[in-house]
């Protein structure tokens, strides 16, 4: 029940950094007023790339402040540090069909949820695609007075 609503939760913090890379590539000041003519820089038409960054803390210092349960189907414990191990990705950005953007461009919608959804809003028009990076960093890495 738990992993669902944090999948969950990452699919909406990651729409809404795209939200935001749209607001703020489209307007050209960062002024305080954002107005509707101002995204007329950036095309509704083309291939855009997004690159998510995922953060897998390894808590090594307090294990009870972790707070997803253990064992968990939907992001693996990790136990060494790393960048993009296999082994600690979580399921639903692995490949060949992760879950939330396509990694290459196809001629159909695809199968990301992200990449499907800009696909079919736009007549096939708007193509956004993404690439993943996961760190595995031990809390001692971070906090190592605690």
């Amino acid at each position: 029940m738990k992993t669902c609503k944090n999948k969950r939760s990452v699919k909406t913090f990651s729409a809404f950094l795209i939200m935001m890379f749209f607001l703020l590539t489209g307007t050209s000041t960062f002024s305080q007023i954002v107005n509707s003519w101002d995204g007329w820089l950036m095309s509704p038409h083309g291939n855009y790339r997004a690159l998510n960054l995922f953060i897998n803390i390894i808590y090594d210092q307090n294990i009870n402040s972790d707070p997803i349960d253990s064992p968990n189907s939907t992001w693996p414990r990790a136990t060494v540090e790393g960048i993009n191990n296999y082994i600690t990705l979580p399921t639903y950005i692995k490949a060949p069909d992760p879950d939330l953007f396509d990694p290459y461009e196809q001629p159909d919608p695809g199968h990301g949820i992200l990449t499907r959804k800009y696909f079919e809003s736009s007549f096939g028009d708007f193509h956004i695609l993404g690439d993943y990076v996961v760190v595995d960093i031990a809390q001692s890495s971070i906090t190592p007075n605690h």
